[in-house]
């Protein structure tokens, strides 16, 4: 077993690469100007401005050095493609489908991988919204094997790891190492745990699908704005593999609540404990069964919800709350893990069903094929204390998952990562307002892990 509790196919691994991601929600121009007065009407407009916070955010990249990087709410990507290119990065862009300004980008450092395949995931296309996301392919150059990909910056352990010299060049000429990354924003809107939760299914399978077409399976990498918090089902969903729907309230998967108009220095202390706020809460009112166009859209089948009458009065009854202060449940959901046997015998993160059963299960449990750890919380051994801060919310729903898929080539040589350093927040203490403010270019921070790429002999 490795450090971080994930098996082994062997015994020896030695190291071949360090590989820094860094994930970052930089805030898009439009919608900084969309949500002024409800999310940043605590700090001067000065700093919203983005000829000021572009710089910012090109600085922060260039400090950290990452090997590969994902951003959010990204609306101005040929300023990046053009500022990052000269620092040796090649960029893919996807924007939100719908009237939607912004979206992904994902770059990477051009002397140390070479991008393979680049899928890009249109939820619209399973009527999950208009939120998008990408799976990447990456292939580690051989000039960069038994080296440190990321070097010249800062680690963000404040310590390089040492390299192996006892690493198999021969081992390379055969496999060359790739790995699987994915970038994805969430679905925001707090009630709308069923899309969230589908979304999610569908990055993962996605990332299982391309992680198992590598020659041996590639480990992955899944970045993003979850908009879910630690302890939440969905949070739940991707740590563990699976999620027992019975007694999950759809509205609340994503362990976000509707606030009070709380305001910003009292969320501050709620999040240090020092408000009832943080405490838990009961469950929304109201329905909180799965229906079965419900749950045939967490299967991924296009237009199975999106055009029903329950997604239609869903909308109208969430219509504005983008506007309502959110605050996230301090513990963990606790839902009940029940359900049928495990059984997915496709490994493709289906429901447990019984042995030829056509129809959907009475008590479903919905999995994913992949074995994956929050890089924060294998490192530090918790999560951030938060990632984002503005005047309506602070806490954290930005997270670094690693992993491979559950159903790997068992006794073949491969490749596995192991999170070594992490970049920790600031301190919430040393924050006079909200973000973005004079030193911070975006509401959230950026993740910053560095892995080690190791050989499995």
């Amino acid at each position: 077993m490795t450090q971080d509790g994930h098996a082994r196919e062997s015994g020896t691994t030695s190291l071949i690469s360090g590989l820094r991601v860094m994930s970052y929600n930089i805030l898009a121009d439009c919608l900084a100007w969309e949500h002024l007065r409800t999310l940043y009407n605590s700090q001067p407009q000065s700093v919203l401005r983005w000829e000021r916070r572009c710089h910012l955010i090109a600085q922060e990249i260039a400090h950290h050095q990452p090997d590969i990087l994902c951003l959010q709410e990204v609306d101005h990507f040929g300023f990046f493609e053009r500022e990052l290119g000269r620092l040796g990065y090649q960029g893919r862009y996807l924007r939100r489908t719908g009237n939607r300004s912004d979206g992904l980008a994902m770059f990477w450092r051009k002397s140390a991988f070479a991008s393979v395949h680049m899928e890009e995931l249109r939820f619209a296309e399973l009527g999950l919204k208009d939120n998008v996301a990408q799976v990447a392919t990456f292939e580690l150059r051989r000039s960069c094997a038994r080296a440190i990909v990321g070097g010249g910056g800062v680690p963000a352990s404040g310590q390089a790891p040492e390299i192996d010299a006892s690493a198999h060049a021969s081992l390379l000429r055969p496999l060359t190492p790739r790995v699987v990354v994915g970038n994805v924003h969430v679905l925001f809107n707090p009630r709308r745990g069923d899309v969230k939760l589908a979304q999610v299914r569908a990055l993962l399978r996605a990332l299982g699908a391309a992680a198992a077409r590598c020659t041996p399976t590639a480990p992955c990498v899944a970045c993003g704005d979850f908009n879910a918090v630690q302890g939440s089902a969905i949070y739940r969903f991707i740590a563990s593999g699976r999620l027992a729907l019975a007694g999950v309230d759809r509205r609340r998967a994503s362990g976000q609540v509707e606030g009070l108009g709380w305001g910003w220095e009292r969320m501050r202390a709620a999040l240090l404990g020092g408000h009832p706020i943080a405490g838990p809460r009961p469950a929304a009112r109201g329905r909180q069964t799965w229906t079965p166009a419900e749950l045939a859209m967490l299967q991924g089948r296009p237009g199975s919800v999106g055009d029903g009458e329950a997604e239609q009065a869903a909308d109208e009854a969430d219509r504005g709350e983008q506007a309502s202060a959110q605050f996230a449940e301090g513990s963990s959901l606790r839902l009940p893990l029940t359900g049928v046997a495990a059984r997915d015998p496709a490994g493709d993160g289906g429901f447990d069903t019984s042995p030829g059963s056509t129809s959907a299960p009475r008590d479903p449990v919905l999995r994913h094929p992949l074995r994956l750890r929050s890089g924060y919380a294998a490192v530090t051994g918790r999560e951030p204390l938060w990632t984002t801060c503005h005047d309506a919310y602070m806490g954290t729903v930005d997270f670094v998952w690693y992993g491979g898929p559950r159903r790997g080539r068992s006794g073949r040589p491969g490749f596995m990562l192991e999170a070594k350093g992490a970049l920790l927040p600031p301190d919430p203490d040393a924050l006079s307002t909200g973000l973005p403010n004079e030193r911070h270019a975006s509401d959230h921070i950026p993740l910053v892990v560095d892995f080690e790429l190791r050989a499995v002999v």
